[in-house]
């Protein structure tokens, strides 16, 4: 299930940046009874369930990734132009297309990716890379990448 401190959590502390966010938010909390239908459909099925969330008004792939990612965040992504390129650019995935059935094998290709990483905490310690992680480095190292590919 989601709730709205996961879309708060979206939009405020992963992409606080990205264009609109904070329209995009407020879209996605006045829309959260279908969101949730979504989710109580479709829940455990990746697939269809980014599938039936791009489906809704104002709900496109990226938001939807983000969507699921927030509720699930060490087994799926958020897939915004930064993250999508860096996959790309990386060999991690060979083309952009998560819809039609490909969303949950990109998500596994990128957390097995991640599972191949530790990160050092600012005090020497350290943890598991993970999804956000990535998600985050993603945007460091495109955000001047010339052509930056969203997901489709």
């Amino acid at each position: 299930m989601i709730y709205p401190k996961d879309i708060y959590r979206l939009f405020d502390d992963l992409w606080p940046a990205m264009h609109a966010s904070s329209s995009h938010k407020q879209h996605c909390i006045s829309s959260l009874h279908r969101i949730e239908s979504c989710f109580r459909k479709w829940g455990k099925n990746y697939d269809s369930l980014l599938d039936g969330l791009s489906s809704l008004d104002g709900i496109g792939l990226t938001i939807a990734s983000g969507l699921i990612w927030s509720t699930k965040p060490m087994e799926a992504v958020p897939f915004d132009k930064f993250t999508m390129t860096y996959a790309l650019k990386e060999g991690i995935l060979r083309n952009e297309y998560i819809s039609g059935g490909h969303y949950a094998n990109a998500c596994q290709k990128i957390v097995a990716y991640c599972d191949g990483f530790t990160f050092i905490e600012v005090d020497g310690s350290e943890r598991e890379y993970d999804v956000e992680d990535f998600v985050r480095e993603a945007r460091e190292k495109m955000i001047d990448f010339p052509s930056l590919l969203g997901p489709k």
